[in-house]
């Protein structure tokens, strides 16, 4: 994914689970518009850490990512951002991101 968005012009901030996006989010101190994130990882999960980024972060973007992302887990779930179900195509996250950005 990195890679993807770098080449179409997109900054990328990567962390490897929920604590180290916390982390890396802190470090980064500028404007994050974007957040992709899956919602189950490892220490923290994704949803957890949008609630936490959400007060230093009030008009972040979220789009989450999946390999359970039928509407039955979104409603389950609660989710009032956008779900990508995995796997995914090159042009399916870059239509997506521009889609939640906009």
């Amino acid at each position: 994914m990195q890679e993807i968005l770098e080449t179409h012009g997109y900054t990328v901030l990567t962390a490897g689970d929920g604590l180290e996006g916390l982390h890396v989010a802190e470090q980064h101190g500028g404007a994050i518009h974007l957040v992709i994130t899956d919602l189950l990882m490892p220490r923290l999960g994704g949803q957890a850490m949008v609630k936490r980024l959400l007060p230093t972060h009030p008009s972040l973007k979220v789009l989450y990512i999946s390999g359970y992302a039928d509407e039955k887990t979104r409603e389950a779930l609660r989710l009032d951002a956008p779900i990508l179900p995995k796997p995914f195509v090159p042009d399916a996250l870059l239509t997506k991101v521009q889609e939640v950005l906009t």
